[in-house]
């Protein structure tokens, strides 16, 4: 992230963005100068500065990954999820590029509304331990399944970002709102014994809930007396 660099090293950056613009000055469609550029105001969040390279980037005659990826990103950023689509997948079929592509891939697919085909690529990075945006697909994921109303996939996707960086997303309080409706739509469908750990869960998360003790008592009731009632019927 830029606002972890050293005020010498945003300088320097600064100066290379001069020395790119330069040469880009004399050679439009310099391929590495613009994949450098894209790559720069990627790590800035520049939206608009990646979004204005997506055409320039994708007319060129470099074919690398890294160029295809960044492509990807750029034209995420301008909107054109079909576009990134493509790029991504055709990045992804290298392996140092895979699971970070097949994230743009999968949210340019959330973008157009195909949940049901980004899902899949979320979970194939997030079951890659090594990738950079395992984090990023985690969160996303959580987000479609909640849409999805899908919310034990919600809880274990959110529950696997680690504590800092989930705070720093702001998604303590959706995880502990979601954990307990888990609850609640446990407690509704029979599940006592789930619904019991679920409601424990939102508390140790923080919860604030004045019913939350007694629902984990109602709930271990209903677990006692669902157990008696299965026992005397045997």
């Amino acid at each position: 992230h830029l606002a972890d660099l050293t005020d010498e090293q945003q300088a320097a950056l600064d100066g290379v963005v001069r020395l790119l613009d330069d040469c880009l000055h004399h050679d439009p469609s310099h391929a590495p100068a613009l994949t450098c550029l894209a790559a720069i105001r990627s790590i800035r969040r520049d939206t608009a500065g990646l979004a204005a390279l997506a055409e320039r980037l994708d007319a060129t005659t470099e074919a690398a990954p890294a160029s295809r990826y960044l492509a990807a990103v750029c034209h995420w950023a301008a909107g054109h999820y079909d576009r990134a689509h493509t790029l991504a997948l055709e990045a992804a079929r290298t392996r140092e590029w895979q699971s970070e592509a097949r994230l743009i891939a999968a949210w340019s697919l959330a973008k157009q509304g195909a949940i049901a085909q980004a899902l899949p690529l979320l979970e194939s990075v997030t079951g890659d331990e090594s990738a950079a945006s395992r984090q990023l697909a985690h969160a996303l994921a959580g987000h479609l399944h909640e849409q999805q109303q899908q919310y034990e996939d919600t809880i274990r996707h959110w529950s696997a970002i680690d504590a800092a960086t989930r705070a720093r997303w702001g998604l303590d309080e959706p995880l502990r709102l979601m954990v307990f409706l888990g609850g609640l739509v446990a407690l509704d469908t029979g599940r006592y014994e789930q619904a019991a750990e679920r409601f424990r869960e939102a508390g140790k998360l923080g919860l604030r809930e004045r019913r939350l003790g007694g629902l984990i008592t109602l709930a271990l009731v209903k677990a006692g007396q669902k157990l008696l009632y299965e026992t005397a019927g045997e």
